[in-house]
């Protein structure tokens, strides 16, 4: 088809857009029935008024030079001569990649050569608030890949998880700021590994100073003992009992950006079963993932005597474990008993 008639034809459809409804793509439900005037949109290229994103954001948009000139916008809303709210329409894919490269954002997950995608965008005097349907979490797949990537040897560059966020906001004191609401669920599988993982709930990690809060309130002291490269102790008792311990980690973890999943399960082969273990406070990105497993164990004396599994309860011990672990391509997992669980990572 001639490319002119082509994208012709692909305003015509932009213009009507608010009125089709597309069906499910992959993991996520892109169908949408929305009440809009229909007007042929106009190329945002056309509007020069649009800030630079270079002024909006340090992050950086992958393959800018292709899309820009086939976004379009709609539903322009100006106050006093400034912008402050536009519709964005396109059909190529918007992904933001981090300042560090930890993490890309994908702004339109569900984007295919016959569906598109609608992005709003408000502009306040020191703010950027973005409305989108579904958000993807773009993740290297040294990481983690799709189970049917796997399957079919066909692994493309990036696995992206799609959430559904209630609210997205930039600005450039406060950085970026995402709010998820609900995971779209899917089994992920760990790259190199035959361990699949489905994140259950997901908070974001933006910036390095969000990582240190995050180890420090919400994370048992020195919870990811894989990357402790230090500990000093400093007293801060009367007796001289009580001490306190600073960790120190590795730089993968103490400049970390990215995500946690606050809940998963994981499925672990061992033997002929599967195992449905439940995982804490699983951090990863781009270079890593990491976190802890617990197992639906019965325990005496701090050792594992049986495990539930999917084919009913199976008698064992924490080697085993281990191996099986070490079977299923898990190369980095402890078992801490103290702290009744494995902690595991795997990095890039």
């Amino acid at each position: 088809m001639n490319k002119i008639l082509q994208k012709f034809i692909y305003v015509i459809l932009l213009g009507l857009f608010p009125y089709i409804s597309f069906s499910q793509i992959d993991t996520c439900i892109c169908n949408s029935i929305r009440e809009y005037k229909v007007t042929v949109p106009t190329p945002l290229s056309e509007y020069h008024k649009f800030p630079r994103l270079s002024k909006i954001t340090d992050f950086n948009l992958e393959n800018k030079q292709r899309i820009s000139s086939d976004i379009y916008f709609s539903g322009l809303n100006t106050e006093r001569g400034k912008l402050n709210r536009i519709s964005l329409l396109t059909w190529n894919p918007i992904i933001f990649t981090s300042p560090d490269r930890n993490y890309s954002l994908n702004l339109t997950p569900c984007i295919s050569h016959n569906n598109f995608s609608r992005i709003k965008l408000y502009i306040l005097k020191n703010e950027y608030i973005i409305k989108v349907g579904l958000l993807g979490l773009d993740i290297s797949s040294k990481i983690l890949t799709y189970s049917e990537s796997i399957q079919s040897k066909s692994v493309p560059r990036y696995t992206t998880i799609i959430v559904e966020p209630k609210e997205i906001s930039y600005s450039k004191k406060e950085g970026l700021y995402i709010k998820i609401d609900s995971v779209i669920p899917n089994y992920y599988t760990i790259t190199g590994t035959k361990l699949n993982i489905l994140f259950q709930q997901i908070q974001t990690l933006t910036s390095s100073k969000k990582c240190e809060y995050f180890l420090g309130s919400y994370v048992f002291p020195g919870g990811y003992p894989l990357f402790i490269t230090g500990v000093d102790s400093v007293y801060v008792g009367d007796m001289g009992i009580i001490y306190q311990y600073n960790y120190k980690y590795d730089t993968m973890l103490s400049d970390f950006t990215g995500f946690v999943s606050v809940k998963s399960i994981m499925k672990i082969p061992y033997r002929d079963a599967i195992i449905s273990a439940t995982c804490e406070n699983v951090l990863f990105n781009n270079n890593l993932i990491t976190g802890k497993i617990y197992l639906p164990a019965t325990y005496k004396n701090e050792k594992i005597i049986s495990v539930e599994t999917n084919i009913g309860l199976i008698h064992t011990s924490d080697d085993e474990i281990i191996e099986a672990f070490h079977k299923a391509g898990l190369k980095h997992v402890v078992y801490v008993p103290m702290k009744g669980g494995y902690l595991f990572k795997v990095v890039n």
